[in-house]
C-alpha cells in the first residue's frame, strides 16, 4: 500500500515538479495545510479561495491539497478554476461586436459565465449532483460536457 508522502512524491514527479524542493515541506507545510483545512471542514467551512498570480501554482496546490485530503483525512473534494467559467469562444465573439472588441479575450471582465460559476457552487454545497465545467486554453473554448467531471455524491471541501 502506498503511503500518503509517497502519494504525494508521485504526484509531484506526475506534474513534473521540482520533487526534492517540494517534498521536503510534506511535512512542514502542505500536510499542516491539509490538517488545517479539514479542521475547517469540521467547523462548518466547505468552500476554499485560493488567490495568486498567473502562474504562481494555484492549480498544483489544490491538486496537492485534494490529494491529501482525499487520502489523508477521508474528505472528498472538487476542484474548480475560476478559468473554468469562462465565456464560450463564441458568446466572447458576440461580445465582442456587440459591445467591445477586448471581450473577445479571455481574462477582460466580463467574459466569465457568472450564472453557470454560481448554479455550479450552489450545487455544490447544497449537495446535489452537478457537472464542473473545464475551459480548454489550446483551442479558446469551454471543452465540450462530455469531458465536463460528474460529481454525483455530496463533496467536503471545494477547491
Amino acid at each position: 500500500m502506498t503511503s500518503l508522502r509517497e502519494a504525494f512524491v508521485d504526484l509531484l514527479h506526475a506534474e513534473h515538479l521540482a520533487v526534492d524542493a517540494m517534498a521536503k515541506n510534506y511535512a512542514s507545510v502542505y500536510l499542516p495545510l491539509a490538517q488545517w483545512l479539514s479542521n475547517q471542514h469540521a467547523q462548518g467551512r466547505r468552500l476554499v479561495g485560493i488567490n495568486g498570480a498567473q502562474g504562481s501554482g494555484k492549480s498544483t496546490l489544490c491538486k496537492i491539497l485534494a490529494l491529501l485530503l482525499e487520502q489523508g483525512f477521508g474528505k472528498t473534494v472538487a476542484v474548480l478554476s475560476l478559468d473554468d467559467f469562462y465565456l464560450t469562444r463564441d458568446q466572447r465573439e458576440a461580445l465582442a461586436k456587440q459591445i467591445h472588441p477586448l471581450l473577445q479575450t479571455r481574462g477582460v471582465p466580463g467574459t466569465h459565465d457568472v450564472a453557470l460559476a454560481i448554479a455550479t457552487l450552489d450545487a455544490l454545497q447544497n449537495g446535489l449532483s452537478v457537472r464542473l465545467p473545464r475551459f480548454d486554453k489550446s483551442c479558446d473554448d469551454r471543452a465540450a460536457e462530455r469531458t465536463w467531471v460528474s460529481i454525483q455524491q455530496p463533496v467536503d471541501i471545494i477547491l
